[in-house]
């Protein structure tokens, strides 16, 4: 699982031993995580098909793809990986940084800090459900400066498993980045999250008239200096409410955001674009939009995060907005997007 691949791949067994393999050829910048599904249960007769894998007249379900989640196994020759100690609801997985790779903060490589975190609770009367927000702030040297802020999707994630306020602490302390305060929204769970990250009017009534004004009476907020990322899902609602909320996010970032998406089989060529193309859009906004090489299509037939991204990004140029597009070698994991964070915030915001 994850390595550089769009999907997750099958080992071949050496002929009369016990020693499996993939060989993968790579470029020397590659960063990603793996981990190895070994053993996986057979829900609906998918694995006693000869070579699944190879079967195009094959589907595997979605039952039989989260069976993997249930087999997952660290590979216990790589020391290096994004816990130390596995914390339950988080996918820990196996770390494979080339020499040639993005230079970025690592916060594993430096001592323990004291940071100033704060956990809350919102509770939504649309949505009908209570999360847990997590708010970091940085020292500042000069009180009355005011803070970059930086809105996380996904934040258990961003905020634990790749410990982002320690790596926005250090960028601070060295002076790459001014004052910021990170804010870490959690997803309810697995099977809400889909639902509420993609474009829809409930979530974008709650961010817009809960979540906003609730954040506001936490903390000070500059709304020219506040930013709104998210990966996958996340990187596709970050684009839409951004959209949806022009006075009050002036920077977004998708990190390999699922611009496949498509509300309607009719949407060309993509929703996002659908979306872009439709709207009116008076006030600028600077967008750090994000692909990595191996976020190709798993059919090689359907959208891909790497072929619509770059469509989308042109689509705001278009409309008029400021926008970055870079690629990265790497596949769909937080590995890659730990390094894309940290870029996006410094291209904003050093020396400005």
């Amino acid at each position: 699982m994850g390595g550089p691949s769009n999907d997750h791949e099958w080992l071949t067994r050496i002929p009369d031993t016990d020693i499996w393999f993939k060989e993968a050829i790579v470029k020397n910048d590659f960063i990603g995580s793996y981990s190895f599904a070994v053993d996986i249960k057979n829900v609906d007769g998918y694995l006693s098909h000869y070579c699944p894998h190879l079967n195009t007249e094959l589907k595997e379900s979605r039952g039989q793809r989260m069976a993997l989640r249930d087999a997952f196994q660290l590979d216990p020759y790589n020391s290096k990986r994004f816990l130390e100690q596995q914390i339950t609801g988080l996918r820990n997985e196996n770390l494979l940084i080339l020499d040639q790779a993005p230079k970025f903060i690592d916060p594993s490589q430096y001592p323990k800090r004291t940071l100033d975190l704060k956990t809350l609770s919102l509770k939504s009367n649309i949505l009908q459900n209570e999360r847990k927000i997590t708010i970091y702030q940085s020292a500042k040297k000069n009180p009355k400066q005011s803070y970059i802020t930086a809105i996380f999707f996904d934040g258990n994630e961003y905020a634990t498993l790749l410990n982002i306020p320690k790596a926005l602490d250090i960028l601070v302390e060295q002076g790459k980045l001014p004052p910021v305060q990170a804010v870490f929204i959690d997803p309810i769970n697995a099977q809400i999250r889909p639902k509420e990250l993609t474009p829809n009017a409930d979530f974008s009534q709650f961010f817009q008239k809960e979540f906003l004004p609730w954040l506001d009476q936490k903390i000070e907020r500059d709304t020219d200096k506040t930013v709104l990322l998210g990966s996958s899902l996340g990187g596709l609602s970050a684009a839409h409410l951004a959209l949806e909320n022009p006075t009050q996010i002036s920077h977004v970032v998708p990190l390999s955001g699922s611009f496949w998406w498509k509300k309607d089989n009719s949407d060309e060529p993509n929703g996002m674009s659908q979306i872009i193309r439709n709207k009116k859009i008076l006030i600028k906004q600077h967008w750090f939009i994000s692909a990595n090489s191996y976020e190709t299509s798993r059919a090689h037939n359907e959208l891909s995060i790497l072929n619509t991204s770059p469509i989308v990004a042109n689509d705001l140029k278009e409309k008029g907005q400021d926008v970055i597009f870079k690629t990265y070698t790497g596949g769909h994991s937080y590995a890659v997007w730990q390094v894309v964070v940290q870029d996006a915030l410094q291209h904003f915001f050093t020396h400005k």
